[in-house]
């Protein structure tokens, strides 16, 4: 019964040699492989300058491949220090850009809710918008007048004053800022 222990305990022991072998050996052979890293960096220097999502979004993409397959080698230590840096950076730019492009949406059907003629205007979906916006932007005293101004225009006899009140809520707000 020892024996067959002490067989396998030896067994097992070579086997995790050879797998430390094996990632030591992979490792060195990434280091050494300099079209690879070469076409990499290239990738992520040709698509980092460009300011659209897409470009933004394979930079980091590029990089964070960059990281995996060459983070352990050492004559790479400078680009992966400035990787290492750079993608949470380039991850906030992203996000501010998605951030800004869903408050661009917002702000078209904001203004295609508007009309220059206030009885053209659909002031259900002026709310419903104008309330996402400023969830987003409580500040924003430009989207808080127009709700305002479209509740006191909209307001009539004929659908029983609907808008009145959100239109005095927040011309009030508005004054109040």
């Amino acid at each position: 019964m020892k024996t067959i222990f002490r067989f396998s305990g030896f067994a097992v022991l070579a086997a995790a040699f050879a797998a430390f072998g094996s990632t030591a050996a992979f490792a060195q052979e990434a280091c050494a492989d300099t079209d690879g890293q070469t076409a990499l960096y290239t990738e992520f220097t040709t698509l980092y300058p460009k300011p659209d999502l897409p470009s933004r979004k394979g930079a980091i993409e590029k990089a964070k491949q960059f990281l995996e397959k060459y983070g352990a080698c050492e004559a790479l230590k400078e680009q992966v220090d400035y990787f290492k840096s750079a993608v949470p950076k380039l991850e906030e730019t992203v996000k501010k850009i998605e951030e800004g492009e869903a408050l661009r949406s917002l702000f078209a059907r904001f203004d295609a809710a508007l009309a220059k003629d206030p009885a053209a205007s659909k002031p259900d979906e002026v709310y419903a918008v104008g309330k996402e916006i400023l969830a987003k932007q409580p500040e924003n005293i430009n989207v808080m007048v127009a709700m305002g101004l479209i509740g006191a225009a909209t307001s009539t006899a004929a659908n029983q004053y609907k808008h009145t009140t959100d239109g005095l809520q927040y011309a009030n707000l508005a004054l109040s800022k």
